[in-house]
């Protein structure tokens, strides 16, 4: 058995690189929640565009020309697998909520400490955004951390359970000694392909980073954003000082101020934008202290405010 662990990001431009990998592999096991339209969609029942329609996405490009991908690969005989178990939990809790039944769901533990989970990344989430529409810098920079690590907790707790549930795949897979398994996996979910090395032994485990591959690509360093440091830091229960912390969370706050948030195409003039301006802004931010990234901030978040108000 040969396994690939992709580490990607939801942008069309590493699709390319993700379809190298998934034309040398039988297996292809994707980090979503099952669902049945990602089927219909491959059995010809549904239009790429209807099924786009049907999820709930923030990626709606990326979205398409993936689901067009596996379309192909499907259509060349390889499995469509879909494995991630904590937001499949987590789409359960949505529906009992709907359906009247989230009292009795809810009595199972591990359903529960999910729950409890969403709960407090959820509710430090809105003290950032609330932070954030204040303005306040320094209530925004404690916001942030704490988000950065309740949202760390999330990751430790939906990795572990996708890990078991990959490794009960492969299990069941074993006996297909030539069989070539691809796993997808979002670029800061670094623990799955580090545990799933330790957990296999005896099997070939490989790990490609399509940033990594995209920076050697176009010859630039591949540095992560300052947002994502900072949830590593707390999902590897780094030691850091409390100024440190502060730094990187004024960094991340100007990073995400001056990225664009909307999904960009590649071309042949620039096959990785969105890359290349990670890269880009993440530099111009590092390169800033505390203060620094104080003032630029506050001068975005004033010329927005007045943009809005005029």
């Amino acid at each position: 058995m040969e396994i690939c662990i992709a580490l990607t990001s939801h942008r069309v431009e590493f699709i390319p690189l993700l379809r190298d990998e998934a034309l040398a592999s039988d297996i292809i096991i994707l980090e979503e929640p099952p669902n049945e339209s990602l089927f219909r969609l491959l059995r010809g029942e549904i239009t790429l565009e209807s099924y786009v329609r049907s999820l709930d996405t923030s990626f709606p490009l990326y979205t398409y020309f993936l689901a067009d991908l596996l379309k192909n690969l499907h259509s060349m005989g390889k499995r469509i697998l879909q494995v991630e178990p904590y937001l499949e939990v987590v789409q359960k809790i949505q529906q009992s909520i709907e359906s009247g039944s989230f009292d009795e769901l809810i009595r199972d533990e591990r359903i529960e400490k999910i729950r409890q989970t969403e709960k407090k990344a959820f509710g430090a989430f809105i003290d950032y955004q609330e932070a954030f529409m204040s303005g306040d810098f320094e209530r925004l920079i404690e916001a942030t951390i704490n988000f950065s690590r309740a949202d760390a907790e999330r990751f430790v707790v939906r990795d572990s359970m996708r890990l078991d549930a990959i490794a009960d795949t492969l299990r069941d897979a074993g006996n297909e000694p030539d069989v070539r398994i691809l796993i997808e996996a979002g670029s800061i979910h670094t623990q799955i392909p580090e545990s799933l090395d330790r957990m296999l032994d005896m099997d070939y485990v490989r790990k490609i980073n399509l940033k990594k591959k995209a920076a050697e690509m176009l010859g630039v360093e591949a540095i992560k954003n300052p947002g994502t440091l900072l949830t590593e830091i707390f999902i590897r229960n780094e030691n850091i000082s409390g100024e440190e912390l502060r730094t990187l969370a004024a960094r991340s706050l100007l990073y995400i101020s001056k990225v664009t948030p909307e999904e960009m195409m590649p071309d042949s003039n620039n096959r990785f934008p969105h890359f290349l301006e990670e890269v880009r802004v993440s530099e111009e931010v590092y390169s800033m202290d505390y203060e620094q990234c104080r003032e630029e901030f506050e001068r975005i978040w004033k010329r927005r405010n007045m943009w809005k108000s005029s």
